[in-house]
């Protein structure tokens, strides 16, 4: 998009009663978001949902000044500016209903990595919650090309950001208030410490400061950025159980921590699990296992070369030897190599194929 465009998609942000479905249907209707200020009264009339207030509106142009400021604000800070309407929007993201039309970024990271996770949970952990959570950033820390994803709130949110902070594991928050306006200000010292491997998200104009109903919407990006959400403990009418059941709307993988029957900081846990909203995770490695990670983790994990079960003979340890010098190579070869001759040899190398030290491709021989 040109200059043009962005300070008319801003505007068209700010206009009163204009969300992203019906501002996606005002661009898709003419084709670029400057072009929608040129629509005449009528026009803007028959796009679903446009009514004669927000048609008026738009047609007075009152929001392109403060949308001019908006983008002077942005460079003055170093935000980046996304549309749903560019190629590098947030692929995940991109999908979902009510997806963002515009997204304001600071920061040094790559939201479309190839694996992203989201960990939400409560404002008030207990030590089991900030133990288990530590396992599991420790876990997360030995799976590459991973990106983890939280709100930057009190509890879980902000152990999440600092433990991944710790491990330098790339990690982003996303806030219900403009990045200028980090909430809560107890934390903008960590949001300023994550921008150097991560960084801050929002839909939301870059001086807004935090209202209660923008979190419910945080939530949903929180959730379709992710491929996965873990919820580590969260009780029963907790703002991430909204979180846990709009990842599962956008079928996403979703996992919670259980917790003790009378422990009400785990009730939202065990209630979602038993709901079948989420599956129940009981170690780190459950989370490779129902994402599927771990398969693609087997294919490129590197052929073992180990001794087999008992020790080796001089011989077979000759031919192994020379077999991590020379990656394939025919008996004759291995023969004149070691100086075993071919009559004993094959015997030697019969009994290293049992064993699953070599293989034999078309009488090639190689470390297994």
């Amino acid at each position: 998009m040109n200059a043009q465009d962005w300070c008319a998609l801003v505007a068209l942000k700010m206009t009163s009663h204009l969300g992203n479905i019906k501002i996606k249907k005002l661009i898709e209707a003419v084709s670029s978001p400057s072009q929608v200020f040129n629509l005449p009264k009528s026009g803007l009339l028959k796009i679903q949902g446009i009514g004669e207030l927000t048609a008026s509106e738009i047609q007075s142009k009152k929001w392109l000044s403060a949308a001019e400021t908006e983008l002077e604000l942005a460079e003055k800070y170093g935000i980046t500016l996304t549309s749903l309407f560019c190629e590098n929007y947030p692929k995940r993201l991109k999908h979902i209903y009510d997806a963002p039309v515009l997204l304001y970024s600071k920061g040094n990271f790559n939201w479309n990595s190839e694996k992203v996770i989201g960990i939400v949970g409560t404002r008030k952990p207990t030590n089991y919650g900030k133990s288990v959570l530590k396992e599991i950033i420790s876990y997360l820390n030995s799976i590459p090309n991973i990106l983890v994803v939280s709100g930057l709130a009190y509890g879980i949110d902000i152990e999440t950001h600092r433990a991944c902070l710790e491990n330098n594991i790339t990690n982003i928050a996303v806030l219900g208030s403009g990045i200028n306006k980090v909430y809560p200000s107890l934390h903008i010292g960590l949001a300023n410490s994550l921008q150097k491997n991560g960084g801050l998200i929002s839909e939301k104009r870059i001086e807004q400061s935090p209202e209660a109903k923008n979190f419910p919407e945080r939530n949903r990006i929180i959730a379709g950025l992710c491929d996965a959400i873990i919820v580590v403990e969260a009780a029963e009418k907790s703002g991430s159980l909204i979180t846990a059941r709009l990842a599962t709307e956008m079928n996403r993988e979703v996992m919670a921590v259980p917790g003790r029957w009378l422990d009400k900081i785990s009730q939202g846990c065990n209630q979602i699990i038993h709901e079948d909203i989420a599956h129940l995770i009981s170690s780190p490695e459950d989370i490779e296992n129902i994402t599927g990670w771990n398969i693609e983790r087997k294919k490129q994990a590197p052929k073992k070369i180990d001794k087999p079960m008992r020790p080796l003979s001089n011989k077979e340890q000759k031919v192994v030897d020379f077999l991590k010098k020379q990656p394939e190579a025919h008996i004759d070869a291995i023969s004149q190599a070691t100086e075993i001759p071919i009559s004993e040899l094959s015997s030697v190398l019969l009994q290293l194929a049992i064993d699953d030290c070599i293989q034999n491709t078309n009488n090639i021989y190689s470390l297994a």
